[in-house]
């Protein structure tokens, strides 16, 4: 008798029994065969079985590609959050007509910049001042000077924003553009030099016109032989004034299209004559001097006579060899001439 569970000991010429289901008992052998690399029942022996390297590859890329594509979702995210304050606001070093929009929305951009025009156009003149302190300003109002930001400000908001629906920018050219404001000024003008300057013309020519003064030459007048000192009078010259109309109109129209106020010196320029009486006075010279005693019994009216007569003959030219005419430079002693009855 044997206790219940006890295996007496196996004869060495005893064939193994395995115990349990008789069905499985061929698997199981051939699961020990495959454990232990048993010889096949042919003798051969099996090799243990291995996992498909295919397998482990492709366990392997998709490993690799969950972790890229992890770390490229990551990259993207952290790109949209660089990006995402810029949205709405103006990039740092971005000026239009000097102002700084730094950090301002599309709508206090526009109103700083708005408010600036209208108080440089309110404020700006330019004034005319004439030599004796009169003075005639020129402003905005005159002129019908406006200024439109609009454009300067779309491209200010160009920078680091999308604009354009067929022209899209990705969030990395975004940010590429942000990180590039941060070392580069960007400056826009909204400047508008499309004022009628017709009434700028009109105000010069008016302005030239009261200015202008004729150049007179000096011309001789009469030779007094009584006046030993200075026997010849002359007429002086006349020094012209003229505006230079086309440098005051350049200078004014800097100052329109810069917005600079300030003053403008209306200056007449000089026309000098051709002749002067300084000119005259080296051709007019005393040569000789002849007198002639009048007789002490002549009358009145005889050295009135006299007295015409040489008026006539003072400031003749006799050209070298011409003959001098009493009778033709004087003419005839009548009444009709001026002369009066007198021996």
């Amino acid at each position: 008798m044997y206790s219940q569970g006890y295996q007496p000991p196996r004869r060495a010429d005893e064939p193994l029994q395995i115990a349990g289901d008789p069905n499985r008992a061929p698997n199981a052998a051939k699961a020990s065969r495959a454990r232990t690399g048993a010889s096949r029942p042919d003798g051969t022996k099996k090799p243990p079985r291995k996992r498909s390297f295919r397998r482990r590859l492709v366990l392997f890329l998709l490993i690799v590609v969950l972790l890229a594509g992890a770390g490229g979702g990551l990259y993207v995210w952290k790109t949209q959050m660089d990006v995402r304050p810029y949205t709405s606001i103006f990039l740092d070093n971005v000026y239009v007509d000097g102002i700084d929009l730094a950090g301002m929305t599309w709508d206090q951009g526009t109103q700083a910049v708005q408010k600036q025009i209208s108080d440089k156009l309110n404020s700006w003149y330019v004034r005319l001042v004439s030599p004796t302190g009169d003075y005639k300003d020129i402003t905005a109002a005159t002129l019908g000077i406006g200024s439109d930001p609009t454009q300067a400000l779309e491209a200010a908001w160009a920078v680091g924003h999308e604009t354009s629906a067929t022209k899209r920018k990705d969030i990395f050219g975004l940010k590429k553009e942000i990180e590039a404001a941060k070392l580069t000024r960007y400056d826009f003008s909204s400047v508008d030099q499309s004022a009628d300057t017709t009434a700028v013309d009109n105000i010069l020519n008016t302005l030239a016109q009261n200015a202008y003064v004729a150049p007179q030459d000096a011309a001789f007048l009469s030779f007094d032989p009584d006046n030993l000192s200075q026997p010849f009078s002359f007429q002086n010259e006349v020094v012209g004034k003229q505006l230079d109309v086309d440098s005051l109109r350049t200078q004014i129209l800097g100052m329109i299209s810069s917005f600079q106020s300030g003053e403008v010196k209306v200056q007449p320029e000089d026309i000098q004559p051709s002749v002067t009486v300084a000119d005259l006075q080296k051709n007019y010279t005393l040569r000789f001097r002849a007198v002639t005693p009048i007789d002490s019994h002549s009358t009145d009216a005889r050295n009135d006579n006299i007295r015409l007569a040489f008026s006539k003959i003072n400031g003749l030219v006799l050209d070298n060899g011409k003959t001098f005419s009493f009778n033709k430079v004087v003419g005839k002693r009548t009444q009709t001439n001026g002369f009066l009855s007198a021996y």
